[in-house]
């Protein structure tokens, strides 16, 4: 129930940011305030412009919005400030990392304090929505956990909104701006849905914790390299499988953000894991689509959503790894969320 209640609060304050501040920005002014990371000049930064911390690189598009304040961001080795009503459109595979050295994650943020930024990322089934704060010593962001807003088509609008910004062809900043407006129109439909997804629920964010593993041979493996520090390259590795199991990735593609060969960064992960890389974002996706079968998505959805198309493939691969069908998953823990309140019911009143 708590978690039901910290979704409705996150979905209405994102739908309320969206309503109050960002569609009032874009109906008078289209989308003459929307930047792309090229556009980005020494007036749109702080000082020292360029930001040396690690990069992460998200394959989808996003967006960025400023709500309040001076909030700061490093995008593409840039140090951006964002100013109220400023947007910024990230295409996938821009680096981009917060000003700060550490996150917070909170769960009543106040946006209208401070400074706040918008961030929504277009996936096919949905947008990736939270809310960051700068909390102005240069340490910590405080954020709230992020959710998933269900609905079609997001990514498909948000490539469109850039094909026309960047063709700069006839007409592009009109068409630009209902694109725009139909992508947030929608994003305020979807906060309505009772489909939530909180992402932090299945999308681990501490590098040194992989999921848990296939077996007591990977158990062992991981209690033995516990007391080790986990290389630079396999915690890339980790990020990368992290912020990119919903897409069409494999080893190679996981060795080459690494800056390493396949072979070789086989054997330093499951050194440092107890598990390979595919068998870790294996976990991941399955891990993520656990919560996913929570919802009223459908099945094939799900997969789509965790990087699997073949929806058949996704059902022999969750029976392997949970013991039970997706379809059998979602009705026992149905059926588990409803005993539950009956047996509260029916223990001993302690007075």
């Amino acid at each position: 129930m708590e978690n039901v209640r910290e979704h409705r609060s996150l979905r209405e304050t994102v739908h309320d940011c969206i309503e109050q501040h960002v569609l009032p920005w874009i109906e008078p002014d289209g989308i003459s305030k929307l930047l792309l990371p090229e556009h980005i000049t020494p007036e749109h930064c702080a000082k020292p412009i360029i930001c040396r911390r690690p990069y992460l690189r998200i394959q989808e598009h996003e967006f960025a919005v400023g709500l309040t304040g001076r909030a700061t961001c490093c995008i593409d080795h840039k140090r951006f400030i964002f100013t109220p009503g400023r947007i910024m459109l990230i295409p996938g595979g821009v680096p981009c990392c917060p000003a700060q050295a550490t996150t917070q994650f909170v769960s009543d943020l106040d946006p209208a304090r401070l400074s706040s930024i918008l961030w929504l990322r277009s996936y096919p089934l949905g947008v990736w929505t939270q809310i960051s704060t700068d909390i102005g010593d240069g340490k910590m962001l405080e954020s709230t956990p992020p959710i998933m807003l269900p609905g079609l088509h997001f990514s498909d609008m948000v490539t469109s909104l850039l094909e026309e910004v960047r063709s700069k062809q006839p007409n592009y900043a009109r068409i630009g701006r209902l694109i725009l407006m139909e992508f947030m129109e929608r994003c305020l439909r979807a906060a309505h849905s009772s489909s939530i997804v909180n992402i932090r629920d299945f999308l681990p964010y501490r590098l040194s914790l992989p999921p848990a593993g296939f077996g007591k041979r990977a158990t062992r493996r991981r209690t033995k390299t516990a007391s080790r520090e986990i290389p630079e390259r396999v915690q890339t590795a980790l990020e990368f499988i992290r912020s990119n199991y919903y897409l069409h990735i494999g080893l190679e593609d996981i060795a080459e953000a690494a800056n390493s060969s396949a072979t070789h960064l086989r054997r330093q992960f499951k050194d440092a894991t107890g598990m390979t890389p595919i068998q870790y974002l294996m976990d991941i996706r399955m891990a993520a689509a656990k919560q996913l079968l929570l919802t009223d998505l459908k099945v094939l959805e799900v997969a789509c959503l965790v990087g699997i198309e073949d929806h058949s493939y996704f059902g022999r691969l969750f029976r392997k790894i949970t013991g039970v069908s997706p379809q059998q998953y979602r009705k026992q823990t149905a059926k588990a969320a409803k005993r539950k309140p009956s047996a509260k019911s029916n223990s001993p009143t302690i007075k």
